[in-house]
């Protein structure tokens, strides 16, 4: 096709109803309640600029950029992202474990019985490993919920944790990021 084909497409411009992808974005943000939505062509690439970004957000509040971010024990940032957040963005996670939960035949079951990420894994684990409010503050940018979490089969943060880590993290200055690859 002519260029024509290409704008009508392409992301070319901002304005929301210029082009295919606009409108689609455009769509995407009005159904979830957003300002404004950005398709990206791989979920690598969403997960590093959201943390990239929730990092850099915080630039204003402290001379040092925060280098942690929290995220469950088989998020994909960890399993299937190669250490690319320690290599380009220069972040560390704070994993969160609900292994020891197991079901109700007391079996652990590699992952098959084990919960999605709630309120009170990551109070555990900040608690286990020590880490104070202060410290959360000034070290933590985001936490990186998976919505619904691929690899525990599709399981999901029930919606009161999903409240209650919202209130948590607005009143730390941590962002709440959810993976919504699957919205």
């Amino acid at each position: 096709g002519d260029s024509s084909d290409k704008e009508e497409s392409g992301r070319t411009t901002e304005e929301k109803d210029e082009s295919f992808l606009r409108r689609f974005e455009a769509e995407i943000a009005a159904e979830i309640g957003k300002e404004d939505a950005v398709f990206m062509p791989s979920g690598v690439m969403a997960q590093s600029i959201a943390l990239l970004i929730h990092q850099r957000r915080r630039r204003s509040d402290s001379t040092r950029l925060p280098n942690r971010f929290i995220c469950h024990e088989t998020s994909h940032l960890l399993l299937h992202e190669k250490d690319g957040y320690a290599e380009l963005l220069n972040m560390k996670p704070i994993v969160v474990s609900t292994k020891n939960d197991v079901n109700s035949d007391g079996e652990n079951t590699n992952h098959i019985g084990t919960p999605a990420m709630g309120f009170s894994h990551i109070l555990q684990t900040l608690t286990d490993l020590k880490w104070s409010e202060s410290m959360l503050t000034e070290k933590v940018a985001a936490l990186m919920l998976e919505l619904p979490h691929r690899e525990l089969g599709g399981k999901i943060t029930s919606w009161e944790d999903m409240v209650r880590l919202q209130d948590w993290c607005q009143g730390r200055k941590i962002a709440l990021h959810c993976d919504g690859a699957r919205l």
